[in-house]
This record gives structure tokens, sequence and C-alpha cells, in this order.
């Protein structure tokens, strides 16, 4: 969207290069990108969340969130199928971690890899047996006051803003998930 063609080139390249991002030289040893890219996912889930569920109130959901939500059943064009503003939370939410951090390109193109697949596999429509983001998010479409947070979000567990979703599973994912 124009948000992101703006945000991208115009805030987040100066802000990396004011923050240090170091395009020369050798990469970071493996447990310090491995580290980092620890760090970046809680960092990310945390923001995620909050905003997400912040979108999840009355009025920003039917100001903003809704148009996402138009798909009630995952598939890989509803990842863009957003709001402008919630399109800059996600931004937010993603560079925030290697904004923080002295970074390396090579670590920030780890991140971006990880979370594109992520963020792939969370609006595929499938449950892929390797990771637990697609049918949570699926979840999340069906019971929208379920699952805000990405990949495993210990904030969703912690919050019990999963329970919804963690009595489906164990009740054998059977029937679709009750709009709560």
């Amino acid at each position: 969207d124009a948000l992101s063609l703006i945000f991208l080139p115009l805030i987040v390249y100066p802000l990396f290069v004011a923050s240090g991002l170091r395009f020369e030289g050798a990469p970071d040893p493996l447990w310090i990108i491995a580290g980092q890219v620890v760090a970046f996912f809680i960092i990310n889930d945390t923001i995620f969340y909050w905003s997400h569920r912040l979108l999840h109130t009355p009025t920003l959901f039917k100001k903003i969130h809704f148009l996402h939500h138009k798909f009630r059943y995952v598939q890989p064009i509803s990842v863009q199928y957003a709001h402008p503003i919630e399109n800059g939370f996600a931004l937010l939410a993603f560079f925030a971690g290697p904004l923080i951090f002295d970074t390396h390109f090579v670590t920030l193109a780890i991140w971006v890899l990880f979370r594109f697949v992520e963020t792939m596999d969370a609006h595929s429509g499938y449950a892929f047996p390797f990771s637990p983001s697609g049918e949570r998010h699926a979840f999340h479409h069906m019971a929208i006051h379920s699952n805000f947070g990405s990949l495993w979000s210990p904030w969703d567990r912690l919050l019990k803003t999963d329970l919804p979703y963690r009595d489906w599973v164990e009740g054998g994912r059977v029937g679709a998930p009750k709009p709560l």
C-alpha cells in the first residue's frame, strides 16, 4: 500500500543508517545473530499483540481492522489487505527490534526472511505441522476475540486470550469455532 511505499524508503532506511545498521565487515557470530533474532521475535510479538488487540476494540475494529477481517478464512492476499494505519503498526513491530540493536545487514536479512515466511504461513490457509501460526491465525479470523499475537505469542498465553483456541484444540478441533 501507499504507506509502505512511503514508510520504507523515506523513514525506515534513514532510521537504520542513523541507528548504525552495518553493511561493512563480517557478519556477527552465529550466537549473536540467533540472540538478536530471538529478541526481534519477542519485541515484534509484544508490539504486534498490543497493537492488534487495540485494533480489536469496537471503534478501531469497525474503522480500521475490519478491512483485514473481511477475509473470514485466511488466504495469502489477506496479508496485505489492511488499512494503512494497521500496516503502520505492523511495520513498527517488524522493524523495532533491528532498529534497537546494533544490527548487521545479514542479521536483518535473516529476520526479514523469518518474518515473511511466518506471515505467509499465518495467512496460507493451511495448518502445517511444523508451525502453529497458520492454524492459530485461521482460528483468529473465525473467532475474532482470540489469538492476537503472532507465532507462539507468549502474550496470548499469559493473558489467556488464546483460551477459546486451546479449548477448540483440546476438543479435537471439532466444528467451526464459535464467533465470540
